[in-house]
């Protein structure tokens, strides 16, 4: 905007006109071209908002399109049973109809380990929570000591001291839950602490290892064996070598005899092993030895060795035969603690078992999730075709086609009032806010009245619609009309659906829904199709169609109005706005420069009337 006001300049002192005012009226009547720009500026800025509106609306249509190009609308199933104490089951767009028999054996469990009563809240006793007695409180004899705790992440160790309180303890265990897969809680009723795993399955753990017997008395810990961990307390002592059957050799490749030793107890015990040594018959030795002196071995069924201790002393493992049993270097110290691993849902699915390591799990195409465990309890799954589920998504795209039209349709004919321009910042001046709002709503009206693009873009849509779709084979649906979808519906004699409705749908509810009972694969084809020709749409499905028409007045739209993320000078009214603001520019300086013009004429003038009033009171002063 041109200003016309110049604090430097001193105005009208000798004529005594308001220069400032015949200024601004000379410039306003040189205003009109660029009042003319900026109101175009305005209007185009107004089209193109427009257009992108529009273009929001035919990118919601295009995605309902390009989702009804996939084969889920089409694959709704629905699931009864017989049981439904037993699990819930839904159907994935693979799940084929039939009837199957599903029985729960055993839940999936998370791992966990428990304290007894520890006797906080006894040492608390009103005094302070529970949560805060410390471990020295538990137990004089803890100092210095360390804890670790093993889950399926991986291990932590945390350092702990006599003045570390409970809820301390379970703070530091939490926040190492990341690298662990292990969480702590405290409940100050129960006066006990839990642990568990964070996931289910037999590959769920959760360990609690110690070099100080008195944290671990302190604890208490239940629901786990008092086990040997090796170096490594991720696993149970002893290996991943062995075979999973005791009847399986150790190594058949030995020479000669090696030792395997278990130190610790009141003296070290060897046992040998030779090529011809079985696991069960160490696992045997071990047992017939050391049971009474509260160690014994066993055979988990993934292989691993585990040597359970009761006894209370911490044992060293050692020997040539180390590596026989699966250990790789030397002798191994083991650490005393507390280990829970988790189990797995088992579960017959039409007479074939399976495990898993949740409850929620998928077979032949179901979600099933498991709720109850009784493997004397049978459930049937009854899976059928849900042509309600198809119906609504065939309708809801419909409908999103019909709101597209609406939306199109109303912007088509919005009326256009001549009258009403833009408003330019000195009319604004003039008037209220309302009276802005109802003139602004009249000047913007009719943006895109008989708009080509849209225009061609309708038609593209209706010629979808109603083209049959080629290359189907004989005998198959091939246009919507077959399936009770068009722009007239003839129902009890009366017609519903007009051609000034420019391409409203209308679908009868009864044929659509029989020929998606009966032709349920001809329906999909009818609408997903792709012949994969590029000129042509001949041979695509209805919904291909479509979402291919979308997709092109959206990228029309665009190359005319652009978006928020391009450059202006990358669409054509990008272009037409960078233009109009050179030349408003232009006449903006052109303004400018008259004002000044004309300033400095009214100040010559201002000072030559200065001088004349100057000479003139000079004679008068002579004549007196």
């Amino acid at each position: 905007m041109v200003s016309s006001i110049n604090s430097n300049r001193i105005t009208g002192l000798a004529s005594g006109m308001d220069t400032d005012e015949l200024v601004k009226k000379l410039i306003q009547a040189q205003r009109a071209p660029l009042d003319k720009y900026a109101k175009a500026k305005q209007m185009l800025e107004w089209k193109q908002q427009d257009y992108r509106n529009m273009n929001t609306k035919l990118m919601e249509f295009r995605t309902s399109a390009f989702n009804m190009t996939l084969s889920q609308p089409y694959s709704a199933r629905k699931i009864s049973l017989t049981n439904e104490s037993v699990a819930t089951v839904s159907a994935g767009t693979n799940t084929n109809e039939g009837t199957y028999t599903l029985k729960v054996k055993q839940l999936a469990q998370a791992a966990s380990l428990t304290s007894g009563k520890l006797g906080a809240k006894e040492l608390a006793a009103g005094v302070k929570e529970p949560g805060a007695v410390t471990l020295a409180e538990l137990d004089s004899d803890i100092g210095n000591t360390s804890l670790t705790v093993s889950g399926e992440k991986g291990t932590a160790t945390i350092s702990v001291t006599g003045a570390t309180k409970v809820s301390d303890l379970v703070a530091m265990i939490n926040s190492r839950s990341a690298a662990t897969g292990v969480k702590a809680s405290y409940d100050s009723n129960l006066d006990a602490l839990f642990f568990s795993s964070s996931t289910t399955g037999a590959n769920a753990k959760v360990g609690l290892t110690s070099e100080s017997s008195d944290l671990l008395t302190a604890l208490q810990v239940t629901g786990g064996d008092y086990e040997m961990y090796s170096g490594d307390p991720d696993k149970v002592f002893v290996n991943e070598g062995l075979a999973a059957d005791a009847k399986q050799l150790i190594d058949k490749t030995i020479t000669g005899t090696q030792n395997f030793i278990i130190k610790g107890l009141e003296e070290d015990h060897s046992f040998n092993i030779t090529k011809n040594t079985t696991i069960g018959g160490l696992i045997t030795e071990i047992n017939d030895k050391l049971a009474s002196k509260g160690v014994t071995a066993a055979l988990d069924v993934t292989g691993h060795l585990v040597v359970h201790n009761s006894s209370g002393e911490q044992l060293t493992f050692g020997g040539d035969g180390l590596a026989a049993v699966g250990f790789e270097g030397g002798e191994v110290s083991a650490t005393p603690g507390y280990a829970q691993s988790g189990k797995n849902a088992s579960v017959e699915f039409n007479g074939v078992k399976g495990e898993y390591s949740s409850n929620t799990f998928t077979v032949n195409g179901m979600t099933i999730s498991a709720k109850n465990e009784d493997e004397s309890v049978t459930t049937t799954i009854t899976v059928t075709q849900d042509a309600d589920a198809i119906y609504e998504s065939v309708k809801s795209f419909v409908d999103k086609y019909n709101q597209l039209v609406s939306d199109v349709n109303s912007v088509l004919s919005e009326l256009k009032y001549k009258d009403f321009e833009p408003l330019t910042a000195e009319q604004k001046a003039d008037m209220s806010e309302d009276e802005i709002k109802k003139w602004e709503e009249k000047a913007m009206s009719g943006t895109l009245r008989h708009d080509s693009l849209l225009n061609s873009g309708m038609l593209a849509f209706r010629n979808a619609f109603a083209g049959i779709v080629s290359g189907l084979p004989s005998g198959q649906l091939k246009n919507l009309g077959e399936i009770g979808i068009s722009a007239t519906l003839v129902k009890d004699g009366v017609v519903t659906g007009y051609q000034d409705e420019n391409g409203k749908l209308y679908i009868d509810e009864a044929k659509l829904k029989k020929a998606i009972t009966e032709r349920p694969d001809e329906i999909k084809a009818l609408f997903t199709a792709d012949d994969n020709i590029k000129n042509s749409s001949a041979g695509d499905g209805i919904a291909t169609r479509l979402y291919q028409a979308a997709d092109t007045v959206m990228r029309q739209i665009t190359e005319r109005a652009g978006n928020s993320d391009m450059v202006e000078d990358n669409y054509t009214m990008g272009k037409e706005s960078r233009r109009i603001d050179d030349e408003i520019t232009r006449l903006t300086l052109r303004l400018e420069a008259m004002e000044t013009r004309y300033y400095n004429q009214f100040s010559a003038m201002e000072n030559y009337l200065n001088q004349m009033n100057s000479q003139s009171a000079w004679l008068s002063q002579q004549f007196a």
